[in-house]
């Protein structure tokens, strides 16, 4: 299977602030849900999302550290995004997935 990576995502503290200051560096948001700010470059989606709210999204856990970033990989069938978290399962990872869509964490 080819990997790409297609959505990257950054918990930030004030979402508001946070947009704002990358629409002053040129970059429009593609899609605002007020919990979230996406902005697209080419195939590459880079998120905003408020520490809590990107926390719960991904099943992390916030400690206070930086906010989180969480990487994403868009595929073209359930079957791929099952065969991907298989193999991440297969190494160690933990996962949790259902439907047509499902996460693992690095160890």
């Amino acid at each position: 299977m080819k990997r790409r990576l297609s959505l990257i995502s950054r918990g930030v503290k004030d979402l508001a602030s946070a947009r704002f200051n990358y629409e002053r560096l040129g970059w429009k948001a593609a899609d605002n849900r007020g919990e979230t700010a996406f902005f697209q470059e080419n195939r590459l989606i880079f998120g905003l999302w408020g520490r809590d709210e990107l926390a719960a999204d991904s099943s992390a856990i916030d400690d206070g550290g930086q906010g989180g970033t969480t990487l994403a990989q868009n595929v073209t069938s359930i079957a791929s995004v099952n065969a991907t978290l298989r193999e991440a399962q297969r190494e160690g990872a933990p996962t949790e997935w259902g439907g047509d869509a499902g996460a693992f964490a690095g160890h």
